[in-house]
């Protein structure tokens, strides 16, 4: 059984490189603050600037990337073979839901809506 003192090292190694991401975080909110309005808009959304090129790279990098490492072994594991019957739902169907929401993003960037909650409300 290993004792606290046999890890000194590794403390002050987590400990540094704690206090630089810290510092490095506090300083990049001040980097490059633009005069625009700092509102949800700006905070949540990037201020709409991302374009639907980029944004549909960062959507599906994420989704994709969190439903192929984590869901996706989690259910084989669960269900079996049965399971694979996913990868094929998620190359078909997941194309098409960033159509409608392609349309659901202009009607939200035109009449200034930020979440889901704020669409459902306007329309």
């Amino acid at each position: 059984m290993a004792r606290l003192q046999d890890h000194y090292a590794q403390l002050w190694i987590l400990l540094a490189l704690l206090a630089l991401v810290l510092a490095l975080g506090f300083r990049a909110a001040r980097w490059r603050q633009t005069s625009s309005v700092r509102g949800l808009e700006e905070w949540g959304l990037g201020g709409r600037s991302f374009g639907p090129v980029l944004s549909w790279f960062l959507v599906s990098g994420d989704l994709y990337t969190a439903y192929t490492f984590v869901a996706l072994p989690a259910l084989v594991f669960a269900v079996g073979a049965v399971g694979f019957f996913a990868v094929p739902f998620a190359a078909i169907v997941l194309p098409l839901g960033y159509l409608a929401l392609t349309r659901m993003w202009s009607i939200a960037h035109v009449h200034g809506l930020v979440t889901p909650a704020d669409f459902v409300g306007g329309r």
